[in-house]
């Protein structure tokens, strides 16, 4: 059985870059989104004397330039979060930047442990170890208690996902393991954004059946749960 993504459409102009979705992402993603909006966190590691632009450390140790319209007109240290457009050198073209702070100071900002990949406030890792679809669920839960194999719900989360195959296609959170026919993440929430292609399943009736991301297209596609895949998990 084939998954096929529904259209995105904007349902209205945007006027600003401010009123553009940005995925809040890590440096080492930047490349992804050139000439497109973005959010990054990270640690001020140096100013340029000049005061327009400084270079911004992630939760990674990874590095960008963030260039500014105007020079600063104070200190800038500590943790920030900008938002702005990346450059074709890769460079964040900031339109504004907010120091993170609570009433004891500075907080952290979102960062992903070692070896997972920060995407719109949640972390994903690719696990190349196939496994059954119910042993990689438990193997995301092993990692952190909160993580579970993925749940996607919009386009770029599903480019994301795609975007972090290195081997072969792997598991996804969709199954009907529960009910033939009715496909579930497993965190509990049903399939919306993305319905299935008008196309039969290739998988005998009664068989429960598990899904998989194609790491050519981001299609998704309907496999045997008992067959072994490499998988993704997320966690908050």
């Amino acid at each position: 059985m084939i998954l096929q993504l529904s259209p995105f459409m904007l349902t209205s102009k945007m006027s600003t870059l401010l009123d553009l979705p940005k995925p809040r992402i890590n440096c080492s993603m930047l490349s992804n989104y050139i000439n497109k909006p973005v959010c990054v966190a990270g640690r001020v590691e140096k100013v340029h004397q000049s005061g327009k632009s400084f270079t911004l450390a992630d939760g990674e140790g990874q590095t960008t330039t963030v260039e500014l319209n105007d020079p600063l007109e104070e200190e800038l240290c500590g943790i920030v979060e900008v938002l702005g457009m990346v450059s074709n050198k890769g460079a964040v073209m900031a339109t504004t930047f907010n120091m993170l702070r609570d009433e004891k100071g500075l907080i952290p900002f979102g960062v992903c442990p070692l070896g997972w990949t920060l995407f719109d406030s949640n972390c994903y890792i690719y696990q190349n170890v196939p496994k059954t679809f119910q042993a990689a669920e438990a193997a995301c839960t092993a990692l952190h208690p909160s993580a579970h194999l993925v749940s996607i719900y919009t386009v770029e989360e599903n480019n994301q996902v795609k975007n972090l195959i290195t081997v072969a296609d792997p598991w996804i959170g969709l199954n009907d393991t529960a009910t033939d026919g009715c496909f579930v993440w497993t965190v509990g929430q049903t399939v919306a954004l993305l319905p299935f292609a008008d196309q039969l399943p290739q998988i005998p009736n009664g068989m429960q059946e598990c899904v998989y991301i194609a790491q050519t297209d981001g299609k998704w596609h309907a496999d045997t749960c008992n067959v072994l895949k490499p998988y993704v998990c997320k966690r908050p």
